[in-house]
């Protein structure tokens, strides 16, 4: 009698832990499904969505450097030709042109010497 005193224990706590385990399992899944899965489908929302967003903030920055570097390009040649303009004194261009003035002179000089000479 003692015996099935213990197995119809054991039957009855082994029904009691099964019945435990499934009111755990519908609790996880009623946690999974109420709470988890909208958190999930949030936070992989808003990765897909700073994935788009930074990709058009490359493209964004991508746009203004090119802009950037073709400004950049312009006022350069704008500088280097104010440079050649203003900088370039009156008194060394006049150094300059009398010395190939000269030079020519010579050159003539002795072209004519040779033309006398043949």
């Amino acid at each position: 009698m003692d015996i099935k005193i213990l197995i119809y224990k054991r039957g009855h706590l082994l029904s009691f832990f099964m019945r435990k385990r499934e009111g755990v399992m519908r609790e996880y899944i009623t946690w999974a499904t109420m709470i988890e899965l909208p958190i999930f489908l949030t936070l992989f929302r808003l990765m897909f969505k700073n994935r788009k967003e930074l990709g058009d903030d490359i493209d964004n920055v991508k746009n203004n450097s090119d802009q950037a570097m073709s400004s950049t390009k312009d006022a350069l040649a704008e500088f280097k030709l104010h440079v050649a303009r203003n900088y370039v004194s009156i008194n060394y261009l006049k150094d300059v042109e009398g010395r190939i003035t000269n030079h020519l002179l010579r050159i003539e000089k002795k072209l004519d010497e040779v033309g006398r000479g043949i």
